[in-house]
């Protein structure tokens, strides 16, 4: 037996059986039973075969010390041949200060003509009396994605059937492979995580590399057995095997306790970061987008519209301004994408003379383009037809259907393995960044480049093309210039772009129009509620972790208005509360220019971002979660406080219990809870709670702050972070009795702050340079100061003490 441990964890190898044993320190439970590794080749017969690691001819091992970036520990490297002539490692590494055991397996053939399909550095099965104990699955809650931007992430029980479409492309668009889903049987992509509701053990699986293969997790059950028939961890090949040269699959990491379940989440993408060495951008992007006003329609003098509007509304701090789709040409009613470099009529004076006029306004320009795919309308898929991915048969694989594009438009992937198409992504990137400005740029439908096909280059992977393609772009651009991914491979493009489209598209509607849930229940059988403004709101919060690790998270564009719109004051109240506290890219889509200057002051209260984000603490325990909590930390000014999002997704009301126990706070503390929507002020603490009401798609943003046992701000209006954006000083002189108010925002500024008092303190006078203020009372209690002022104000309030 050859044993790995450390606080948290052991890992038990029987070099005879090649079996290995996980246990949790904790309460040495024994989690796993009878894990292995295991492969799944093609023979140079075109026989498939399958060799694990309790089935190898000689089995011999090494265990070495190691130090990293992870710090030191041991790392046991199990070596497994077989008469085939293959060669297959598997390293376990276990760190002496870490909670988490690191997997690789290797892959070595000493003839040729093998193709590797599967390597997968942890297998459980049931037809090898492997065991999972975590309690009866009925309790447990997994935690899945799909592959890119635009697929599911969820959190269900595991007596779902998982639905995919039946129609050939979007299946190719929402899903890394073809394997049919079913009742029970669970694929995830990149990551996954088990909890179990009645005794909160869970168990958190994640690559944390991803350049070279595809990686999933996967998991089968037996429901009503109330049994686990495998669980796996697997990479991807689908590549030929060259003799005496190593495959190795990406680095997979398992989580069993040292944190909870949420947590390991974030811990998982801060390791993910480190290793994938993920790309920083401050600040977080705040600008306009054309996309959800103008749609295709978009032209030159829409977009100066609103880049003038925005220069002279200096109360909007907005840094970007991005054309979206709609400025290339048509041939019979046909887009020609990929014919990037040429513009319609709209468009009559050129990109580069309108990126030209962005600045002019003060503001980046930015554009979005789709630079991994092409139409057969394009005159570069006429000129070039050999640069597309096709299927075995030599044809063209049609990767969208989009029909703002064409009805009978037929969209290919650009083989991104082809010399000559990567010659072409040079100049172009080179074009739109040196000679015509571009500084923003959104990539879209970039899945393509990593579709399953014949490439050029057959002799990489789906990820590793991909990822080539990008890699280009990154190199041609630089690093000072923003990209921007969407519908693109999650883990893969790690460390290429600076921010993400972490949803589906949002909507100028809360919930799913009739027409879409028709076609998509009838004509696409499954692909869920999009497009709709909800379905990207949950989406968007259960891949929060991902914010400032893998990159910026891009929620999708925020929608404001109320004309040309279908959504409602509390709708649209519900998608500020998450955007806001999901610390993301914020991208205004309205015309501007037609807002009311409630939803300007809508678009002003988000502005800038805070740039952390909440995390949604019920993650496990409710689908989509209810709770979003935003722990902040001022260096000075404020004591820690909180700001949380309780979310009705329902189209019912619900009971929303406000507690100390349920938000996971301090006890022993008194709080003051402000609920901004509806301006209700209440307290709490470890023995009293609050039950509130949510009507149906509804939101509440709870401002909570510890009791400090002297006056003190509670609430600010002027911002969605309260206070540590717009309030620079707020300083209480005990001596004095009187309260310094300081505030800066720039452009002209109407609002009010809440403050608590307690019962000894009174208001007496307010002083300020602002040219309208006034004081008052509250409802229940808080004063509220209402200041107007231009970039700066300071206040100072006097107040009296009761002797008793």
């Amino acid at each position: 037996m050859v044993v790995l441990e450390n606080k948290w964890l052991r890992l038990i190898f029987n070099e005879n059986t090649g079996f290995f044993e996980i246990l949790g320190k904790d309460d040495e439970l024994k989690v796993f039973s009878n894990a292995f590794a295991r492969a799944v080749l093609t023979s140079p017969e075109d026989a498939e075969i399958t060799i694990s690691t309790y089935d190898a001819n000689k089995r011999t091992y090494e265990l070495q010390d190691i130090s990293d970036g992870n710090g030191k520990g041991k790392k046991l490297i199990a070596i497994h041949t077989y008469d085939s002539g293959l060669v297959f490692r598997v390293n376990v590494t276990l760190y002496e200060n870490e909670p988490f055991l690191l997997f690789q397996s290797v892959i070595h053939a000493s003839r040729e003509g093998y193709k590797l399909n599967f390597l997968y550095p942890f297998f459980l099965s049931n037809a090898q009396k492997s065991l999972v104990n975590m309690g009866s699955i009925v309790a447990w809650r997994l935690l899945w994605q799909d592959w890119q931007s635009w697929s599911s992430a969820q959190v269900t029980p595991l007596n779902k059937s998982v639905k995919r479409p039946w129609m050939k492309v979007p299946k190719i668009i929402m899903y890394s492979t073809k394997e049919k889903g079913g009742k029970g049987k669970y694929l995830s992509d990149n990551f996954a995580a088990i909890k179990n509701l009645n005794t909160q053990k869970f168990v958190t699986f994640g690559f944390v590399s991803m350049r070279d293969h595809l990686t999933h997790i996967g998991i089968e059950v037996d429901y009503k057995n109330d049994e686990v028939i495998a669980l796996f961890a697997r990479s991807l090949g689908d590549i030929p095997l060259e003799k005496d040269k190593d495959v190795t699959s990406e680095k997979l990491i398992l989580i069993l306790n040292g944190m909870n379940a949420v947590e390991s989440l974030s811990y998982y993408a801060t390791l993910t970061q480190q290793e994938m060495k993920a790309l920083s951008w401050d600040p977080v992007p705040v600008g306009w987008c054309s996309w959800y006003y103008y749609f295709t329609h978009v032209s030159q003098e829409a977009v100066l519209q609103n880049s003038k509007f925005l220069s002279i509304h200096k109360d909007l701090p907005m840094e970007w301004v991005q054309l979206d789709d709609g400025y290339f040409p048509s041939r019979w009613l046909n887009s020609r994408i990929g014919d990037w470099l040429e513009v319609n009529k709209r468009f009559s004076n050129g990109l580069k003379w309108l990126a030209n006029e962005i600045k002019a306004d003060g503001f980046k320009p930015g554009l979005w383009l789709a630079p991994f795919i092409v139409s057969k309308s394009s005159d570069l898929y006429k000129k070039h037809p050999d640069w597309v991915i096709r299927n075995p048969k030599g044809n063209p694989i049609i990767v969208n259907i989009p029909v703002e594009w064409g009805t009978f438009n037929k969209i290919y992937a650009l083989d991104t393995t082809h010399p000559e198409v990567q010659q072409w992504l040079r100049d172009l990137f080179k074009t739109l960044v040196e000679k015509w400005g571009f500084q923003f740029l959104k990539l879209d439908f970039i899945y393509a480049a990593a579709i399953e096909g014949v490439r050029h280059d057959n002799s990489i992977t789906r990820v590793q093309a991909y990822r080539k393609g990008l890699e280009i772009i990154r190199e041609t651009v630089g690093n000072d210039i923003f990209l921007l991914g969407c519908g693109a491979p999650l883990g893969p493009s790690i460390g290429l772009v600076n921010g993400m489209r972490v949803s589906n598209d949002t909507f100028f509607a809360f919930n799913q129009p009739f027409l879409y849930w028709f076609l998509n229940n009838f004509f696409f059988a499954g692909l869920g509620e999009q497009p709709s403004m909800i379905s990207a709101l949950k989406t968007d919060i259960i891949r929060s972790f991902m914010h400032q690790k893998f990159w910026l998270n891009d929620p999708d564009c925020l929608l404001v208005r109320r004309t040309r719109s279908l959504l409602k004051s509390h709708e649209i109240e519900f998608e500020m509360t998450l955007m806001g506290l999901s610390g993301g890219i914020i991208l205004s889509s309205d015309n501007l220019p037609e807002l009311e200057p409630k939803d300007l002051e809508h678009i002003k209260f988000l502005l800038p971002t805070h740039k952390s984000s909440a995390v949604p603490i019920d993650l496990f325990e409710n689908s989509p979660p209810i709770y979003y909590k935003l722990h902040i930390s001022p260096e000075k000014i404020f004591s820690p406080y909180y700001l949380v999002g309780v979310f009705n997704w329902t189209k019912k009301e619900i009971k929303v219990p406000i507690s100390v126990q349920q938000l996971q706070l301090p006890e022993n503390v008194v709080y003051h809870v402000f609920d901004f929507w509806t301006k209700r002020y209440f307290q709490i603490d470890a023995d009293h709670e609050n039950i509130g009401h949510l009507k149906k798609n509804r939101a509440k943003l709870l401002v909570i702050r510890r009791d400090d046992d002297k006056p003190q701000l509670i609430a600010s209006t002027f911002h969605i972070a309260q206070g540590i954006i717009e309030v620079t000083n707020f300083e209480f002189n005990s001596s004095s009795n009187e309260i310094s108010i300081e505030m800066t925002r720039p452009g002209g500024n109407q609002g009010r702050l809440y403050l608590y008092l307690p019962p000894a303190y009174h208001e007496k006078e307010l002083i300020s340079d602002s040219p309208r203020s006034n004081m008052f009372r509250h409802q229940d209690g808080l004063l509220v100061i209402e200041l107007t002022f231009e970039n700066a104000v300071h206040a100072i309030l006097k107040l009296e003490k009761s002797k008793k």
